[in-house]
């Protein structure tokens, strides 16, 4: 991430007279950096391996000399009659050491210290030991002196189950295995080990391992003074004695993280005095926080799912492999874990700052699973918990109880749920689902339509633009907000990641082309040269060209490391709405108002030819990945199929009530996804021109859809202003169950709290059961109903039209048609109690008599816009939506926990 800002830094700073010098291992997450177009023209890479092996023994020389005078300083060696080093033992070591510093530098540091023994026999067992160790190179020298660090350290026989051995491979394993440091106290806590074990271990090893000067430190982490030496042990290191196999010390990691789970996680983990409180509220929340939840405990949160992960790297190699037990005990762990403690591991990630790890972690103990257990039962919890994050993550993050209150009372029938429920402090006794629909997240941030979305490459980010000129990336695991840019002055009608992720691009209504940097969001330049709006935009595959088209009829190329405007492509008689490279970025592909798709020669410009199928303008094109195939779509509510070789129409695919806004090849080429106007987006088979199934949720028309790298989702945007990820898998919308066709108007509980009545924009009336939810029973009028209640017995229905008539039904004989009344019943009246329950935008407000307001849970989004009318009856809360769902919430547990 710092190196992403610094080249954003460098790339818009070019005014600047600055140079950076930055070092570092040849890693690919930090080379990747500078490989992108815009930063090769400033990075300049150089190789210290390259340099000649007789300069670098040179320095290695000098330091040295430097460093061992110290050491003859400190152990009163410091004889000009007698030097010490000599000078052939000088030139010896330097021929140790190679040509790498970190060789040198162990060196010193073995020999400075006094635990292992006086430096003048330290040196000179030094240069004749390790003869024998079978290493490779180019590390022949540094890992004999690590060798040889060792066994003195060590002071082990040749067996490997010797207790020193044993302990050396526990504790070592753990400080090089742990995927962030911790401090001795820690890492004992995690492995079940006292600090004396700890210390026992690595006392010797001062030159190889950073030792804290106090042990029972909370504060200073074990680390070792270089990578080399890890890579040694599990890499290179042929003794058994010290070898490390990291499978093993990650599997064991992993059991030692899921038992203190298993042992520690409950509900209000951290004791807090306010369990309710949201994060924010709480000043001292870290303080409380780390009070009960230590250090190993947080590191197992964190890290237990990556540590299965790593252990993955290396298969098992039969029943007397010792990985084999390990991975048996790491099932066992697993599922225990996956049973009971799943939702209270939420709740202290949420506590920690740290729920955007959930996801990842789930993912990784689905694969580690599928591999070693594919049929595990933990499969379903494991993908619930990932569901339920997905779609309730910008709530649940905000406090640990809204992990309960905000995200499992409304999630909807699962295995989880059921598991879970009884913990549950709010009941959703109607309205929740039958199961998890394909909406995965929906992103709420823009003030106006969204028009334009596309993942980034790798599929973590989401990129949207909007009717609001502004742009936003999203966090394509957990849906929240990542960074809003602001620099168009119009509509953003179309945006695009590069293929390396580090660059977007926007096109906007103001006649503008705007590069930004991913990382920084950093607006790198504007691009000029459109006489009207920009309607699309794409990146060439090798991310150095863009293309962009427009109002002005018009097709642009544009170098996109320099700005400057290749070639403007003329030959449409419209606007054009959609452009697209083909996977070489040979050819571009655009399609228009004037109902045709045009192919163009990307280096020459030139018109390939104009293909001519559609009755209506062409919204859409996009090529498949083997560039063999073009989709367009079109406001003739169809979607065409086109040869990309020559120009014939494949199929015409028809299934759509609207015109078809946007269109996208999956990434394998076998599907189509399209959004049209008629709010729903639509997945096609590319073979056989099937309408695989219909994605129904948005309440607008669906403008851009485009699949996840994987093609395992699909992200549209719509006019109902929000952006939808949808899993591309698993098949149609689960709807609620319904009793209305239309918005519900008025609910009401009877006076015993036995049945609730609701009326509807669609003249009916529905009497449900209070206590199971069904429908009882539903009633016809004959204009729409403005308000309803129960008389006081319970045994009549009165209702109040828009016309300002009451009218009766009999709750025992329904077929009686319904009698005019007068007036409400004597005695109905509205309920009265010690305190409200208000919806107060999405949020549910506890309301004391004297005015005290607590937060009890957020809303889902989808559902806090819509709500029409509310009724309390003692702790229950019942309330109708536009959309004729009717739910039932109560609060009793969590009221009589909290508040009496």
């Amino acid at each position: 991430m710092l190196l992403k800002l610094i080249a954003g830094f460098v790339l818009t700073a070019s005014n600047v007279d600055l140079k950076l010098f930055i070092t570092g291992r040849p890693e690919h997450h930090l080379i990747s950096v500078f490989k992108n177009p815009s930063a090769s023209t400033i990075a300049h890479p150089f190789v210290l391996h390259d340099i000649e092996k007789s300069l670098v023994q040179q320095d290695i020389e000098a330091f040295l000399r430097y460093e061992l005078v110290k050491v003859a300083d400190k152990f009163d060696l410091s004889d000009p009659s007698n030097p010490w080093p000599s000078n052939d033992e000088l030139r010896q070591l330097v021929r140790h050491c190679g040509a790498l510093f970190i060789a040198a530098s162990t060196a010193v540091k073995f020999l400075a210290d006094p635990i292992t023994g006086q430096p003048e026999e330290q040196l000179h067992a030094l240069l004749i030991g390790g003869e024998e160790v079978a290493t490779t190179k180019p590390y022949n020298e540094l890992d004999k002196m690590y060798h040889y660090v060792l066994s003195n350290a060590v002071n082990s026989s040749t067996d490997p189950n010797d207790p020193h051995c044993t302990r050396f491979r526990e504790v070592i394993g753990g400080i090089i295995s742990v995927l962030s440091p911790l401090p001795a106290t820690a890492l004992g806590n995690l492995i079940g080990r006292n600090v004396r074990y700890i210390k026992a271990a690595i006392n010797h090893l001062r030159s190889v391992i950073i030792v804290p000067s106090d042990f029972s430190s909370n504060s200073e982490p074990l680390r070792v003074f270089h990578l080399s030496f890890p890579n040694y042990l599990t890499e290179r290191c042929s003794d058994p004695c010290f070898a490390i196999n990291p499978t093993i010390n990650h599997l064991q990691l992993a059991v030692h993280c899921l038992n203190t789970l298993n042992s520690f996680l409950c509900k209000n983990v951290s004791k807090l005095s306010n369990p309710l409180a949201l994060n924010n509220d709480m000043p001292d929340l870290e303080e409380q926080v780390n009070k009960v939840v230590h250090a190993h405990h947080q590191y197992a949160c964190k890290n237990w799912a990556f540590h299965l992960e790593a252990s993955s790297q290396v298969p098992s190699t039969g029943d007397g492999d010792p990985i084999v037990q390990l991975k048996e005990e790491a099932i066992v762990a697993l599922a225990k874990f996956c049973d009971d403690k799943l939702i209270m591991w939420l709740e202290a990630l949420v506590l920690l700052g740290c729920l955007d790890k959930s996801i990842p972690a789930l993912k990784a103990a689905e694969k580690w699973l599928k591999t070693n257990r594919p049929s595990h039962s933990s499969f379903q919890l494991l993908d619930d918990t990932k569901r339920l994050v997905q779609r309730f993550y910008n709530k649940m993050r905000l406090g640990g109880s809204q992990v309960y209150n905000s995200g499992l009372a409304f999630a909807p029938d699962c295995t989880l749920y059921e598991k879970s429920k009884s913990i549950l402090d709010i009941k959703v006794l109607k309205g929740r689902a039958a199961g998890w629909d394909p909406c995965l997240s929906i992103l709420r941030e823009h003030n106006g339509a969204v028009l334009s979305a596309a993942f980034s490459h790798d599929s973590t980010m989401i990129v949207s633009g909007s009717y609001d000129k502004t742009v936003c990336i999203w966090d394509a695991v957990t849906g929240s907000l990542i960074r809003k840019l602001e620099g168009h002055i119009g509509w953003v009608y179309s945006v695009a990641f590069s293929h390396d992720s580090t660059m977007i691009i926007s096109g906007s209504y103001d006649e503008t082309v705007c590069i930004w940097d991913a990382v920084t969001g950093y607006l790198i330049r504007k691009l000029e040269g459109h006489n009207g709006g920009v309607n699309s935009v794409a990146f060439s595959h090798d991310s150095t060209m863009i293309v962009s088209g427009s109002d002005d009829k018009t097709v642009c190329i544009w170098d996109a490391v320099t700005g400057s405007l290749i070639r403007k492509l003329e030959g449409h008689s419209g606007s054009v709405w959609s452009v697209a490279f083909s996977y070489d970025s040979t050819i571009i592909v655009s399609g228009s108002s004037d109902k045709t798709v045009c192919i163009w020669d990307a280096d020459t410009g030139s018109l390939i030819r104009k293909l001519e199928g559609h009755n209506d303008p062409v919204w859409s094109v996009a090529f498949s990945h083997d560039s063999t195939m073009i989709v367009s779509g079109s406001s003739d509510k169809t979607v065409c199929i086109w040869d990309a070789v020559n120009g014939s129409l494949i199929r015409k695919l028809e299934g759509h009530n609207g015109p078809v806004c946007s269109v996208a090849f999956s990434h394998d080429s076998t599907m189509i996804v399209s959004g049209s106007d008629d709010n729903t987006v639509g997945m096609w088979d590319a073979v056989t021109g099937s309408l695989i199934r219909k994605l129904e949720g948005h309440n607008g028309t669906v403008w851009p859809v485009a699949f996840s790298h994987d093609s395992t989702m699909i992200v549209s945007g719509s006019s109902d202003r929000t952006v939808c990820i949808w899993d591309a898998v698993t098949g149609s919308l689960i709807r609620k169950l319904k009793g209305h066709n239309g918005g519900v108007k008025s609910v009401a509980f009877s006076h015993d709290s036995t049945m609730i009545v609701s009326a509807s924009s669609d003249k009916t009336l529905c009497i449900w059961d209070a206590v199971t939810c069904s429908l009882i029973r539903k009633l016809g009028h004959h204009d729409y109903v403005k308000s309803v209640a129960f008389s006081a017995d319970g045994l009549y229905v009165v209702a109040y039209n828009y016309g300002g008539v009451n009218y009766m039904w009999s709750i025992a004989d329904p077929s009686k048609p319904p009698v005019q009344a007068p007036q409400l019943f004597p005695g109905h009246q509205a309920m009265t109690s010690s305190y409200i329950l208000s919806i107060e935008s999405n949020q549910i407000i506890h309301i004391t008599p004297n005015g005290q307001e607590t937060l009890l849970c957020y809303l889902p989004d989808e559902l806090g816009r819509y709500i029409t009318c509310v009724m309390q009856s003692g702790a229950k809360l019942t309330f109708g939506t536009r959309y004729g769902d009717l739910y039932i919430l109560d609060f009793a547990s969590l009221i009589n926990t909290y508040f009496t």
